[in-house]
């Protein structure tokens, strides 16, 4: 069963502790709220295959819960910070 969840994109005028916490939920009703838990923990080299499917489907998640603005904030953060 699958259920659509209505959660306004992030963007500057949203408080984030309240969109943190539903984004939480919605990742725990796609059952890939662990990719969370161990973000900081884990090596990406040591990760199944499994654990790099859930990472992913998280990800993108996150990422179409955003608004554009922030997005591509994040998005210019990623570039600036592979330079």
């Amino acid at each position: 069963m699958s259920m659509k969840y209505d959660l306004p994109p992030l963007d500057h005028d949203t408080r984030f502790a309240l969109w943190q916490v539903k984004m939480r939920a919605i990742l725990t009703q796609a059952e890939v709220d662990d990719a969370l838990d161990k973000f900081d923990n884990k090596d990406s080299k040591s990760c199944t295959e499994e654990e790099k499917r859930k990472d992913r489907k998280a990800l993108t998640q996150i990422q179409l819960h955003l608004s554009n603005n922030i997005l591509q904030d994040c998005l210019q953060g990623k570039t600036a910070a592979a330079l």
